[in-house]
């Protein structure tokens, strides 16, 4: 049986809080425990809230709010997160290693390699279903490559190439994936570790400042956003197809929509919405000041966070909706929580056909 009615939206912020809100305008549990900045959020396929902070700790949380077991093993800042399809999850911190976490929060492995602070990661995967492992990028210029085989992750290749810091990493529909940094350039890489040798080799150039984030397309193209202020559109091939103007300032966060178009954040406080073929559809103000995190909704509904320290909903073409306000400072990122169904030992879940979408700030 489908559940329609427990949708939610999940921030998390400087306030060390995370919140849940309610698709119809109301207010879910507010999940205190942690004791500085909680920086990202995820929900696992058990329907598990996880959120991991800055004071070092990963918490996990039922959805009803109540707190789960708390995870200390990590000796720095905890700054990324992810669900994987096996009902895992996996983490990285500033203390330069991914640790994996079975999903009652029990450690499964410690991934170690990086010199310096995982900045980034992404559950790579064969066309969105089977999981063939994680890519991982980092303060050290390199991105590592774990390997998901008969349960267990192992040390892949090392990728060099970049000269700076790798801030995003994203899987893409096929056996590949991209990775920015504060290079200003994009890298376009084969699940194999090797570059990919296409016609514009494996350095997407273009942009004129650092990478702050990347987004697949529905329509297997990828885009990058950058301090810029401008969002390139790249096709399969790694050629560039598009280059979108209008944000007056970086260009910090973005999610694609089902229709193959783009919603856009930035730093100007607004958010830009552009059609499939790259035409600027609308322009959604109301922020009092940066976006940080934008996701679109099962719905076609969008969810924008700011650092004014709001939640905003807007329908699906763009007009305002509901604006959830408690916490008092920026709200680093959000994570939806999907329509659930019934099992049959009378648990709830999330429905198989929705996966978990993260965002974070760099």
């Amino acid at each position: 049986m489908v559940i329609r009615a427990d949708r939610r939206i999940i921030s998390a912020a400087v306030d060390s809080t995370v919140r849940q809100w309610n698709c119809d305008g109301s207010t879910g549990p507010v999940l205190y425990g942690h004791r500085d900045s909680v920086r990202c959020v995820t929900v696992l396929t058990s329907g598990d809230i996880v959120s991991a902070s800055t004071d070092g700790s990963i918490r996990m949380w039922k959805m009803d709010g109540s707190a789960g077991p708390v995870l200390s093993l990590h000796t720095d800042w905890v700054w990324c997160l992810a669900a994987l399809p096996d009902g895992q999850f996996i983490s990285g911190s500033y203390d330069g290693t991914l640790r994996v976490w079975h999903k009652d929060g029990s450690a499964s492995a410690t991934l170690c390699g990086h010199t310096d602070r995982v900045q980034c990661l992404s559950v790579l995967s064969l066309h969105g279903k089977q999981m063939t492992g994680v890519v991982s990028g980092s303060a050290d210029h390199t991105v590592r490559m774990w390997k998901f085989v008969n349960g267990n992750f192992s040390e892949g290749p090392v990728l060099q190439g970049h000269s700076e810091r790798v801030t995003c990493v994203l899987g893409l529909h096929d056996l590949r994936f991209v990775s920015g940094g504060d290079d200003a350039v994009v890298r376009l890489w084969n699940q194999d570790g090797s570059e990919w040798d296409g016609s514009s080799g494996p350095v997407l150039s273009g942009h004129a400042d650092r990478i702050t984030c990347l987004a697949v397309l529905s329509d297997s193209r990828f885009a990058s956003g950058s301090v810029d202020c401008t969002v390139h559109l790249w096709n399969q091939d790694g050629t560039l197809s598009q280059v979108l103007r209008g944000h007056t300032d970086w260009v910090w966060c973005m999610a694609a929509d089902a229709d193959g178009g783009l919603i856009t954040g930035s730093i100007d406080n607004t958010l830009r919405m552009w059609a499939k073929d790259g035409t600027a559809m609308k322009v959604l103000a109301g922020h009092q000041g940066s976006v940080a995190a934008v996701i679109v909704l099962p719905d076609g509904r969008i969810a924008s966070s700011s650092h004014d320290g709001t939640v905003r909903m807007w329908e699906a073409d763009g007009s305002r909706g509901f604006v959830f306000r408690g916490h008092p400072d920026l709200v680093h990122c959000l994570c939806a929580i999907p329509i659930c169904e019934e099992t049959g030992d009378n648990t709830m879940r999330p429905a198989t056909s929705w996966s978990p979408v993260l965002t974070h700030m760099l």
